[in-house]
């Protein structure tokens, strides 16, 4: 008998204050910014191309997220000093997202 083991790529999950994971990012030590990307305006891959079902027809299998979504950084105090998360880098996350959004 054989078993295939099927995976899916992580997908940002909503910003849903009630969610245990989301408690536990957003109130972490290192915790330095979130960036909310609002359902309409991000997409992602949604790991389809390891099935074979998309990416053929070329181009990235983008989905538009039903959701918004969170974007967590998280820094120890030497790296926030050394790397800010600058409004700047916040922007170049939301527009890496937009992809085909």
């Amino acid at each position: 008998m054989h078993f295939t083991l099927q995976r899916r790529l992580p997908e940002a999950a909503p910003p849903r204050s009630y969610q245990a994971g989301w408690r536990a990012l957003h109130g972490a030590a290192h915790m330095t910014c979130e960036v909310v990307l609002p359902r309409s305006k991000h997409a992602y891959v949604d790991g389809g191309q390891h099935y074979g079902r998309r990416g053929r027809r070329g181009g990235a299998p983008l989905r538009l997220s039903n959701h918004d979504s969170s974007v967590f950084f998280l820094q120890s105090r030497a790296a926030a000093a050394a790397a800010a998360v600058t409004p700047e880098k916040q922007q170049r996350i939301i527009e890496a997202f937009r992809g085909g959004a």
